[in-house]
């Protein structure tokens, strides 16, 4: 009895991890894969449809040649996967998916794409030095290259050779990078530029280019259609860095008759996954009311403005100059009588309090090696392909 209850027990354990396991570490070239992807401890979602592995590999990190540089040795494999779905004999969606195996303490920095203004929209959700958030919409394209088109991958054209599918010229890309300062997510999204199937050709390529997109109205539908997709799918991505998505989590594609308004916000991301919870009966309807008054008790963020921590120190110092000369040179005045001699007298101390504020502060960083303790912004850092797994 013993036996048989351990062999139960032992064929439980496998059977609860096995799913888990597969999708972490088991990935194979022609798998297939729906909803969600689970790789290296992150849940990234996926669009509507069953998706194949075309490409198994890792991902370097490259940087501009401005600002501090890092050594791409320290942060240890980075995984990356390409997965495509084909409808009707193309290639109707790509999703180019990057991610870190082991965690790094110093942050995974911002993707260039985040900081563009040459392409559809880009989106920063928050920025620090190390916790990041952002999201963009460009062009790419399989046959038609410029300065502001991304190149679809390599490893969805060789399928398509190998699978005898047509890869259509034109694809719209919604990408995100999340990171906080230990791991990161970046995953592309690129949709064929469809219209009821039949890819986008004999259009006037040019028509598409960021610059001219706005004059179009078409393209323009399509590009807002894949923007308004990528703000519903935002939270998701989110939180599928910290904590695996909730069963049942799906999504639809950008072209598919249902109206993205664009409007899904974290809120409303955990009310749906707490109904899944409740409907499959995993919390108790006392748990799930009393969850569901903490969530409809929030206040959702607004965006914040545009002001840094440098651009409110500036401001601040500015003021405070001003505040306190008028004040000194008034107390100068008072005591001397004399307008000019208060005003060098003024100046003298700006330039001295200065001077000892200088001094001051290098002496705590060489004394005491107290530095700054934290970093205004993240470093720009791109993944770019490199050997397969």
């Amino acid at each position: 009895m013993r036996m048989h209850l351990a062999i139960l027990v032992t064929a439980a354990v496998l059977v609860c991890t096995a799913p888990l396991s597969r999708a972490a570490s088991a990935l194979t070239i022609g798998d297939t894969v729906t909803d969600v992807l689970r790789v290296s401890g992150k849940d990234v979602p996926l669009p509507a449809g069953p998706h194949t592995v075309v490409a198994l590999g890792f991902a370097g990190i490259t940087q501009p040649e401005y600002g501090a540089q890092v050594n791409p040795a320290d942060y240890g494999p980075i995984r990356r996967i390409v997965l495509v779905r084909s409808d009707g004999g193309i290639i109707a969606d790509a999703v180019e998916i990057v991610v870190n195996t082991l965690p790094h303490p110093d942050g995974w920095g911002i993707a260039s794409d985040c900081r563009r203004d040459d392409i559809y929209a880009t989106l920063t959700r928050y920025k620090s030095g190390w916790d990041v958030s952002c999201m963009w919409v460009q062009p790419a394209s399989s046959t038609w290259l410029g300065d502001t088109v991304r190149p679809v991958d390599d490893a969805v054209m060789t399928h398509a050779l190998a699978t005898d599918l047509v890869v259509p010229q034109l694809f719209l890309e919604a990408g995100f990078r999340v990171a906080n300062r230990y791991d990161a997510v970046e995953v592309r999204y690129q949709f064929a530029a469809m219209d009821k199937g039949a890819p986008a050709t004999g259009t006037a390529m040019e028509s598409w280019l960021p610059s001219n997109i706005a004059a179009a109205p078409e393209p323009l539908a399509k590009v807002q259609s894949v923007a308004a997709w990528a703000s519903s799918v935002y939270p998701a991505v989110e939180q599928g860095l910290r904590v695996p998505l909730a069963a049942g989590t799906a999504f639809a594609n950008p072209f598919d008759d249902i109206a993205f308004t664009g409007k899904t916000t974290d809120r409303a991301q955990r009310l749906a996954q707490l109904e899944v919870l409740r409907e499959t009966g995993t919390v108790s309807a006392d748990e799930y009311a009393r969850q569901r008054a903490i969530i409809d008790a929030e206040i959702e963020p607004k965006a914040e403005n545009a002001w840094t921590y440098a651009t409110v120190a500036g401001y601040k110092a500015f003021t405070y100059r001003v505040v306190v000369t008028t004040i000194n040179a008034g107390i100068d005045y008072v005591f001397i009588g004399q307008p000019f001699a208060a005003g060098v007298l003024v100046i003298l101390q700006v330039v001295v309090n200065t001077t000892k504020f200088f001094f001051h502060e290098v002496m705590w960083q060489e004394l005491f090696g107290v530095g700054p303790l934290q970093r205004e912004n993240p470093r720009v850092m791109d993944f770019v392909a490199a050997r397969a797994a």
